[in-house]
C-alpha cells in the first residue's frame, strides 16, 4: 500500500513513491519546497543524509497544489541543473493540470526534470523552441531510471566557435548561419539528435567572443555575459558544443556534458638492451626482405659460378702449357 502524506493540508502525495525513487537513482541529500511540516520532511530521510540538510539538498523536489503558480516553479527549476529536479503534483483537479500544460507551453527557458502527475511519471524537456513531455522507464524490479530521451522532434538552439579539428564552421554569414558544419564534436550531436529525437540548429557568435568572464558585475548568476558563454547562460540558446572546461565558477551557470573522456594509464616497458640488434632489421618488411635476400642469393651464385668456371679455365691452359713443353 503507497504510503501518503498531507502538504500544508491539502490533497495527498505519494511520499513512499518519491522517497522509493529518491534512493534507488542514488538520491543522497534533497531540498523539499511546499512541505511546511517536520513529520513530512522526515518521511524523506535517506541513507547518508541528515535531516538539517533537507533544505540545502543537490536534488530538488517541489510538491504543486491547485493553489502553486506553475510558473514560477518552472522558472526556480530552470536555474538547476537538469535532471536534479521532481515536481510533484499532489492535486488531481483537473483544472490544476490544465493550467501546468498551459504554464509549459508557454514557458522557453531550457530545464529537464521529472514530472510526477496523477501517478504517472513523466521526462519534460523545454526549450525556447517549445516542450516536449515522454514517459520515464525504470529497470525491472526498481525506480532506477533507463535513460531513454525523446523530444519529440523540437529544434534544439546551439552556438559556439570553431575549434578545429573538432568543430568546423565554413563560410558563416552576418547572422551565424554556417553553409557546412563539421567535426568529431558536430558528429556526436548529429547522434544524439538522432537518438534522442531533435533537430540541430547550430551556429556561429559572430563577434567571435566566447564569453568566459562576465562583462560586467560578478562571476554569478547577477553578473552580465556576453559570447558564446553569454548565449547559454542567458537562455538564448540551449546548448554550446564544444570542449568547455568545467569548474566551481561555471558550474553553477550551465550544465556540462562529458562527450570526451580521458584517464592516465600507467604502461610498463621493458628497458631496451645496449646493443640493438634489430635496428638493421626493423625499417623493411618480410617482403622487402624476401627480395633482398633473392637479389643477394642472386649475385652471390653468379660471383661463384663465374669463379669455378676461371678456376677450371686457368688449369686446362696450365695442363697444354706443361704438354708442349715436352
Amino acid at each position: 500500500m503507497t504510503c501518503m502524506a498531507q502538504v500544508s493540508g491539502m490533497n495527498p502525495c505519494h511520499v513512499d513513491q518519491v522517497r522509493t525513487f529518491l534512493i534507488d537513482n542514488s538520491v543522497k541529500s534533497v531540498a523539499l519546497f511546499g512541505a511546511r511540516s517536520v513529520h513530512f520532511a522526515r518521511d524523506f530521510y535517506l541513507r547518508d543524509s541528515p535531516t538539517d540538510a533537507m533544505q540545502n539538498g543537490d536534488f530538488r523536489v517541489v510538491f504543486a497544489t491547485q493553489y502553486t503558480n506553475y510558473t514560477e516553479v518552472l522558472l526556480a527549476i530552470s536555474r538547476h541543473i537538469v535532471l536534479t529536479s521532481l515536481l510533484a503534483v499532489c492535486s488531481a483537479d483537473t483544472a490544476a493540470e490544465k493550467r501546468l500544460i498551459g504554464s509549459l507551453a508557454n514557458f522557453k527557458q531550457h530545464s529537464m526534470f521529472y514530472l510526477l502527475l496523477n501517478s504517472k511519471w513523466s521526462l519534460i524537456s523545454t526549450l525556447a523552441s517549445g516542450s516536449a513531455w515522454s514517459n520515464v522507464h525504470f529497470h525491472a524490479g526498481s525506480m532506477l531510471v533507463k535513460e531513454q530521451y525523446d523530444f519529440r522532434g523540437l529544434t534544439v538552439k546551439g552556438i559556439s566557435l570553431p575549434w578545429e579539428p573538432f568543430l568546423f564552421m565554413v563560410d558563416c554569414d552576418d547572422e551565424g548561419i554556417c553553409a557546412d558544419v563539421g567535426g568529431f564534436i558536430k558528429d556526436y550531436v548529429d547522434i544524439l539528435a538522432k537518438r534522442c529525437n531533435f533537430t540541430v540548429d547550430l551556429r556561429k557568435q559572430v563577434d567571435g567572443d566566447w564569453g568566459t568572464a562576465p562583462k560586467s558585475g560578478p562571476f554569478n548568476a547577477s553578473g552580465v555575459f556576453g559570447g558564446v558563454m553569454g548565449g547559454v547562460v542567458n537562455g538564448e540558446y540551449d546548448l554550446s558544443p564544444s570542449f568547455w572546461l568545467r569548474n566551481l565558477q561555471r558550474d553553477p551557470l550551465m550544465s556540462f556534458v562529458a562527450i570526451k573522456h580521458s584517464k592516465v594509464v600507467l604502461v610498463w616497458l621493458p628497458k631496451p638492451s645496449s646493443v640493438d640488434m634489430g635496428l638493421f632489421v626493423r625499417p623493411f618488411v618480410t617482403d622487402s626482405w624476401i627480395v633482398i635476400a633473392c637479389f643477394t642469393l642472386t649475385i652471390m651464385g653468379s660471383i661463384i659460378a663465374v669463379h669455378i668456371l676461371i678456376k677450371d679455365e686457368g688449369i686446362l691452359h696450365t695442363i697444354a702449357i706443361d704438354l708442349s713443353s715436352d
